[in-house]
């Protein structure tokens, strides 16, 4: 699971990530490569009918021995790239202390000098205005531009080495702050415990630095942009907004090592034959086909279990589960996968090879445990409370038994509330992705060469019914389309060239370079070969298409690709330079910007409506080096 801190609002742009409400993990937005093919009867996607009166399992997708398996890989957003607004795209130049400001429509060019050495840049969502970090006074500036050109704040003090910007949905506040897990990270002569709250406003942008826990690593924020809560490495440090005008200690919620569950372990719990589910909604099933089990939510009864003819045939049955007769996996490590409900009320977190879940009340201030019967690889949240009859789940993948568990929150954490556990038969799973509005979770994983990822449909509620898709290539990485209909896969490459003799098609395909589209709904999936490795990537705020860019510098392949993630179809566009950063710009404009390698800088602009196509560089301003070549 790789999830962006809320740059760029809907649109992906290299963050790669199930977009669940106010989550992010340790490691951020990015990518991943794979291999494997199913083959038989099932193709890309398609769904075998179950025989007799209970689920078909098919043989695993890949071995994965009983040798211990590698992290899953994960990636990170790049603040040194150029960023885009609604219509203009921001471009900082540290070394003329200046931020170039492109119309992506005109392609006029102009500068602004916001302050000393400008090097870090992010764009408040769906709008342009940009937050500037200059280094060399540790100061912020806010741009802002209309079409009678850029307005410049005056600098506004904030946090010394402040390399990380993460802004409020709505845009009426930031957090900036020094992270030291950025590659660029430099190590700092000041306190590791100070980020900067910046409040904007066109009239009156204020800035003031609040003290929070040891090592901040990453800030999300309640669903209103009214708080913000800092992951540290002791705990969570919240920032309510409304009760903070002038520097102060920010409260901090301790997340300690705890020796054992909070709740106490269910040592004498077994898996209970039936149960209680929430009231989602689904139709009643028959009692020899359905799937006890309590959500814990508070709501009234309903089944979550499929019909045997219906259930995927790569997954058993969700049973209900209480497991915490397992010892706890004690741990002291930083929190990862933090997410926070939209409300602003709960959190959840994990730490690294344990196997507690961890529930944070931010407003009672309290921390409970729930632990699982093997070590959490992933842990991601579905908070529906946006729409009639939502509710909000944990999902942790156990990557070692193969099991996706589900818990409710906050009822679930109690030694002695079930939870759902869907048994993936045969399947290495160790990531998963929740769609942008909890229709879809997406199981797989980064660590070995597996071909394939599960599909769970979560919405409309009574579903269940897991679908496994068949790829051709190995995962280095998933985005699921914030429209939720078609994730975009990219690959990995088996070292070795395709074309060398006595290869079987598979092997060829394992040493090529590549990308997949897979639909949600039914798991066709279509494989895109491509001559360099495709990344970075953009997915268009409409979900209407992808882009990637290639480059290969000894061959001179310089091409940004579209794929249509309608019909699957493809379209290239040779640029005039090495590309090294894409992004979606959020007007009504339907242009992607690709920035390119040049001596004098080089943006083109390309409109992604798919019968236009059309592509519109300008040439003249001053690059950066250090964005990422």
């Amino acid at each position: 699971m790789t999830k962006s801190y809320g740059l760029i609002g809907g649109v992906l742009v290299s963050a790669l990530c199930g977009c669940s409400s106010g989550s992010v993990s340790s490691s951020k937005a990015g990518g991943s490569d794979n291999a494997n093919s199913g083959g038989g009867a099932f193709g890309a996607g398609a769904r075998p009918a179950a025989t007799g009166g209970s689920p078909a399992i098919i043989a695993p997708a890949a071995a994965a021995g009983a040798a211990a398996l590698p992290p899953e890989q994960e990636q990170s957003l790049n603040f040194l790239s150029p960023q885009p607004g609604k219509q203009y795209v921001y471009v900082a130049n540290p070394t003329r202390d200046s931020v170039a400001v492109i119309d992506s429509v005109s392609l006029a060019i102009s500068e602004v000098t916001p302050g000393d050495t400008p090097t870090y840049v992010a764009t408040v969502p769906g709008e342009d205005e940009a937050l500037v970090i200059n280094t060399g006074s540790s100061t912020l500036s806010v741009l802002r531009t209309t079409a009678t050109g850029t307005t410049v704040s005056s600098p506004l003090p904030i946090v010394k080495g402040a390399n990380a910007i993460a802004i409020a949905p709505g845009g009426a506040h930031a957090v900036v702050w020094f992270d030291a897990a950025q590659p660029n990270a430099k190590a700092l002569s000041g306190s590791f415990q100070d980020v900067s709250l910046v409040t904007l406003s066109p009239s009156a942008d204020a800035a003031f630095t609040v003290t929070v826990g040891f090592k901040p690593s990453a800030v999300v924020f309640s669903d209103d942009g009214q708080a913000a809560f800092v992951v540290t490495s002791d705990g969570i440090s919240e920032l309510r907004f409304a009760s903070l005008q002038t520097s102060v200690i920010a409260p901090l919620v301790r997340i300690e090592s705890s020796a054992a569950p909070a709740a106490g372990p269910d040592a004498g719990a077994t898996s209970p034959d039936a149960g209680v589910a929430p009231d989602v909604g689904g139709p009643s099933v028959d009692s020899d086909s359905e799937v006890g089990a309590s959500g814990g939510d508070g709501g009234g009864a309903s089944e979550v279990g499929a019909r045997a003819s219906d259930a995927a045939p790569v997954i058993a049955d969700a049973t209900a589960d209480r497991a915490d007769s397992a010892p706890p996996i004690a741990g002291t490590g930083l929190p990862v996968d933090v997410s926070v409900t939209r409300d602003g009320h709960w959190a959840i977190a994990r730490r690294d090879g344990t196997n507690e879940i961890l529930l944070v009340d931010l407003v009672g201030n309290t921390v409970r445990s729930r632990y699982l019967s093997s070590p959490v690889t992933d842990l991601d949240m579905s908070d529906t409370t946006d729409v009639t009859g939502g509710d909000i789940h944990a999902f942790a993948v156990l990557r070692d038994e193969s099991k996706l568990v589900r818990i409710a929150i906050p009822d679930g954490f109690t030694a002695t509330s079930p939870f759902d556990t869907w048994q993936l038969a045969g399947e290495t799973v160790g990531l998963v992705s929740i769609s942008a509005h909890g229709k879809y979770a997406i199981l797989y994983t980064t660590a070995v060469p597996i071909k394939r990822l599960v599909v769970l449909p979560l919405l409309p509620s009574g579903t269940f019914s897991p679908l496994p898709v068949v790829l051709q290539k190995a995962i280095r990485a998933v985005a699921i389309a914030p429209d939720e209909s078609t994730a975009l896969v990219l690959h990995t490459k088996v070292p070795g060239n395709a074309t060398d003799s006595g290869l079987t098609l598979a092997d060829q395909l394992d040493r090529s370079y590549g990308y997949s589209a897979a639909r949600l709904e039914d798991g066709f999936a279509k494989l895109q070969l491509t001559s360099a490795n495709p990344d970075p990537f953009a997915i268009t705020p409409d979900s209407s298409s992808a882009f990637v860019l290639l480059r290969d510098d000894a061959s001179n392949l310089r091409v940004a690709e579209q794929m249509s993630l309608t019909t699957f179809l493809v379209k290239d566009f040779p640029l005039g330079s090495p590309p090294n950063a894409i992004g979606a710009l959020a007007g009504i404009n339907h242009k992607v910007f690709v920035n390119q390698v040049h001596s004098e800088g080089r943006i083109s602009f390309i409109n992604w409506d798919w019968d236009d196509g059309t592509v519109e560089s300008v040439t003249g301003f001053a690059l950066n080096g250090r964005i990422r070549q």
